[in-house]
């Protein structure tokens, strides 16, 4: 970013994005954004969160170099699985959130586990050795409503929102891994 030749634009676009997809604070600002819209206009809205398993493992194991390969591939192949409206972001160094809006239950279904055996059927290469990684894939849903008395959980904010993906993720991750759960 310090670079005099940069537009101010890839500046911005830097500020925003980590190597993967947005950061943190950028993808909440869209989770924000994307549930007022959501609940203005009695919209589904989804939310994933996509964590690699066992990246300490793999750290332990391969080193630090493998970690962050496995990180950039998950980021690539994740971008690969989304619509062009999606947002993807890095939520931490092992777990990636999507905001699938207007997508109800089903169509998260279907998203996660598209995710999942894509990131599955991956292999990396370090050293000349091959291995592939698994994820876990949560997630929860706002189900749009013309009113908030036919829909009680349009009240959930973004932080509910979160805290309920991040309970069933750790239910897959309870659960060995390479799993997905949409509630």
């Amino acid at each position: 970013i310090e670079d005099p030749t940069l537009s101010d634009e890839e500046i911005e676009r830097r500020a925003l994005l980590d190597l993967t997809s947005y950061n943190f604070w950028t993808f909440y600002k869209r989770l924000n954004y994307e549930l007022r819209r959501a609940r203005r206009y009695g919209r589904d809205l989804s939310l994933l969160l996509v964590s690699i398993d066992q990246l300490e493992r793999v750290t332990n194991h391969y080193g630090l170099q493998a970690e962050n390969s496995v990180v950039l591939s998950a980021g690539r192949i994740l971008l690969g699985c989304v619509r062009d409206v999606d947002i993807a972001g890095r939520c931490r160094d092992d777990t990636f959130g999507v905001i699938l809006p207007e997508t109800p239950i089903t169509g998260a279904e279907v998203a996660a586990e598209r995710i999942r055996t894509k990131m599955e059927d991956s292999h990396i290469v370090i050293d000349g050795q091959s291995f592939s990684f698994t994820v876990s894939v949560a997630g929860t849903c706002l189900v749009g409503a013309e009113s908030e008395e036919r829909n009680p959980n349009i009240e959930r904010g973004v932080d509910q929102l979160v805290a309920d993906a991040i309970s069933i993720l750790k239910e897959c991750i309870a659960a060995g891994g390479n799993t997905v759960i949409i509630d």
